[in-house]
């Protein structure tokens, strides 16, 4: 349970979109960037679910827990602090019901900052004493009624490094199954120096093996140890954050052009690097030499940020041109690997 803070005052349960400080642009290069057709590499549907649901669903107290919970999570810049916030969050969303119109809410508004193609992650969780299966079933029917011929989300099932034999064989065996209906792959996510991956490496190899795509969030923290032993297995298909890379993994991940996927504001608020450095895939790289995505990670809980924001807060390192140049080729380079997409 979350404890009561003092010495700020947390954030009113409002939904706005976020917009970044930004000295440079104008009011028409702004509403440019927001028109774009966007590719979000990288959205967990969880830290996603719009303040609105809590709001409606949420009982006095759990709206209380969340609303300071939030506001720690803006100040404590500490990256293992914050997933407190994730239960809180699955406390409301404790219905079928509420977890398909909280699915359904969220795409509308990725749709709503044009949001063209999206690779959302999900854990799954036997809520009302219903299986993963079903969970898996409510989350997909939501994406389907929110969906349209300009707007596809793409499923990411995800798995933790301490998850059970028993939960991964479960989520991969479902994510194999659903593939016609829109799973894409496994998402290997949560704190990432809890647990020990090799418990559940056969089961992700199985993954591997029957083609789906691999995203693992890597460079989080500076002293996980497994970036090397998941590149050996798995050589995954996106990286997620890759801030704090080994020389080795960084070196194989730009030697074999895995997609990055950015989350600027997420990185920065849990100081993932400093706030006066960029990002390092963004400071290091120049256009076209590496495969990089932005993505909004959890943009309820850092703030009501959207894309456009992110690609807003971007032309701060990079200038307006290239921010443009890169969302478009993300854009394209997605249509292209998820071929389905119109």
């Amino acid at each position: 349970m979350a404890t009561a803070v003092t010495h700020f005052a947390p954030p009113a349960l409002t939904f706005t979109f976020a917009e970044p400080v930004t000295n440079s642009l104008s009011p028409r290069k702004i509403q440019e960037i927001k028109d774009l057709p966007k590719f979000n590499a990288h959205c967990h549907l969880g830290g996603e679910i719009p303040i609105e649901i809590i709001k409606k669903h949420g009982d006095k107290e759990q709206k209380r827990e969340l609303k300071e919970g939030l506001a720690i999570v803006a100040k404590c810049k500490d990256y293992k602090k914050a997933f407190f916030i994730f239960p809180l969050i699955a406390r409301v969303i404790n219905t079928h019901e509420i977890l398909k119109k909280a699915t359904i809410m969220t795409c509308e508004r990725l749709k709503a900052d044009n949001n063209k193609l999206v690779l959302m992650r999900t854990g799954l969780k036997p809520i009302e004493g219903k299986s993963l299966r079903d969970y898996l079933d409510t989350v997909l029917e939501g994406i389907r009624e929110a969906s349209s011929p300009d707007f596809l989300v793409l499923l990411m099932l995800s798995l933790k490094r301490s998850s059970t034999a028993e939960t991964a064989k479960e989520t991969v065996d479902l994510a194999l199954e659903y593939r016609s209906r829109g799973v894409l792959g496994i998402d290997i996510s949560d704190i990432s120096t809890d647990g020990d991956i090799r418990n559940i490496m056969p089961q992700l190899e199985i993954a591997k093996e029957g083609n789906l795509k691999i995203a693992v969030h890597m460079g989080e923290l500076p002293n996980e140890t497994d970036q090397m032993l998941i590149i050996k297995k798995l050589s995954p298909d996106f990286i997620d954050h890759g801030v704090l890379l080994c020389p080795d993994a960084a070196s194989w991940i730009r030697e074999n052009k895995i997609p990055v996927t950015v989350c600027l504001t997420s990185s920065l608020t849990l100081e993932m690097h400093p706030v006066n450095k960029a990002h390092p895939w963004i400071e290091q790289q120049d256009i076209g030499e590496h495969p990089i995505d932005l993505g909004t990670d959890d943009a309820t809980v850092f703030g009501n940020i959207t894309l456009s924001n992110e690609l807003i807060r971007l032309t701060n390192d990079w200038g307006y041109e290239r921010v443009v140049a890169i969302a478009k080729k993300s854009f394209e380079r997605a249509k292209q690997l998820f071929g389905s997409y119109p």
